[in-house]
C-alpha cells in the first residue's frame, strides 16, 4: 500500500476533523511508528483519486466512508492553501530583502531570479489540479444545474434537506421553492438568475463532462468540486474586471457569497453523515443531533 494511502487510511479512522488533522500533521512531520512520512501533494492526489474512484461506481458501497473522504480531501485542500499563503509571505519578505541589495551586482540579481523561479514552481505545485478534476470545460451537467437551483432557494433548512437527500440517494429533483414559503422577492430572484445565467453561461455551456449519463448524478465529491470550479470562475471574472464594476459586480459578489454558504452547508451535511448523526427525514434539514458538528460550528461564526 503506498504511503499516501496508508496515511489516508489512518486519517479516515477518525470521525472528527481534529483527529484527521493530527494524523496528517504527523505524516507531514516525518511520520512515526506505523505511520509513514508523506507530503501534501501525494496526499491530495491520493484523496482526489479515491473520491473519483468511489463516485465513478454505479453504486456507492459505503456512503459514510465517501462523506468522510470528501471532507478529508477538502481539509487537505485548505491546508494546501495555508501552506501556499505562508510561502507567498516568505517569498515577499525574501524579495524585499534581496531588492535592498541589488546594488551589490549581478550575483544578487541572479539569486533573486532563482528564488522567483523556485517560487513559481512551488506555486504551481500548491495550486495544481490534485484536489478536484472540474474546470469550466467539463463541469458535470447535473451538479452544475443542482448548484444553480440551490442558489434560488432562500431557506437554509430547505437547502440542507435537499443536499442531504442528494448525498444519500444520488437524487436530483425539480426544486423550485414551494409556494407559501418565505421566498426572495421576484426582483431579487430575477437579478440572481440573470447574474447566474450570465456568469455561468460559459462555465456550464456546451463543454460538459463526458461521463455516461448513468454516472452524471449528484454525488458529494463532484458537487463540492463543481462549487469550487464555479467560485474560481466568478473570482477570475471579477479580477479581470468583466463583472467588477457597477450593479453586475454587486450581483456577482452576492452569488459568490451564496456559493460559499452552500459549500459550508454541504460540508455540514457530510459531517453529519460521516458521524452517523443524519436525520432520517430527507427534506427536514440535518438536525439528527442537538450538538453541533465541527463544520456546523463553522457556519455559526
Amino acid at each position: 500500500m503506498p504511503p499516501s494511502v496508508q496515511v489516508l487510511n489512518s486519517a479516515l479512522s477518525h470521525n472528527s476533523r481534529t483527529g484527521r488533522a493530527s494524523v496528517v500533521s504527523a505524516a507531514l512531520d516525518g511520520g512515526g511508528g506505523a505511520l509513514p512520512s508523506c507530503n501534501l501533494d501525494s496526499l491530495g492526489a491520493a484523496a482526489a483519486q479515491l473520491v473519483e474512484d468511489m463516485e465513478d461506481q454505479q453504486v456507492v458501497a459505503d456512503r459514510v466512508l465517501l462523506a468522510r473522504l470528501v471532507l478529508l480531501r477538502e481539509e487537505l485542500r485548505l491546508r494546501s492553501q495555508q501552506v501556499e499563503a505562508h510561502g507567498f509571505t516568505e517569498q515577499a519578505a525574501r524579495a524585499a530583502t534581496e531588492n535592498s541589495s541589488l546594488q551589490r551586482g549581478t550575483t544578487a540579481h541572479s539569486t533573486q531570479g532563482h528564488h522567483r523561479e523556485e517560487g513559481i514552481r512551488n506555486n504551481e505545485s500548491a495550486t495544481g489540479n490534485r484536489f478536484f478534476a472540474f474546470h469550466r470545460s467539463n463541469l458535470p451537467a447535473r451538479c452544475a444545474a443542482f448548484v444553480k437551483e440551490l442558489l434560488l432557494v432562500p431557506e437554509k433548512d430547505r437547502r440542507l434537506g435537499l443536499l442531504s437527500k442528494a448525498f444519500q440517494e444520488d437524487w436530483v429533483g425539480e426544486m423550485a421553492p414551494p409556494y407559501g414559503s418565505k421566498q426572495q422577492s421576484h426582483k431579487e430572484t430575477q437579478e440572481a438568475a440573470t447574474t447566474i445565467g450570465r456568469g455561468l453561461k460559459d462555465v456550464s455551456g456546451t463543454h460538459q463532462d463526458l461521463r455516461p449519463d448513468s454516472l452524471d448524478i449528484v454525488r458529494p465529491g463532484r458537487f463540492v468540486s463543481t462549487l469550487l470550479a464555479m467560485q474560481a470562475e466568478f473570482e477570475q471574472r471579477l479580477v479581470s474586471s468583466e463583472f467588477a464594476l457597477g450593479e453586475s459586480g454587486e450581483h456577482t459578489l452576492r452569488v459568490l457569497r451564496q456559493l460559499e454558504i452552500i459549500r459550508l452547508e454541504a460540508l455540514a451535511v457530510l459531517d453529519r453523515m460521516q458521524a452517523h448523526q443524519l436525520a432520517s427525514s430527507g427534506l427536514k434539514g440535518v438536525s439528527g443531533s442537538t450538538s453541533l458538528t465541527e463544520y456546523e460550528a463553522d457556519m455559526q461564526v
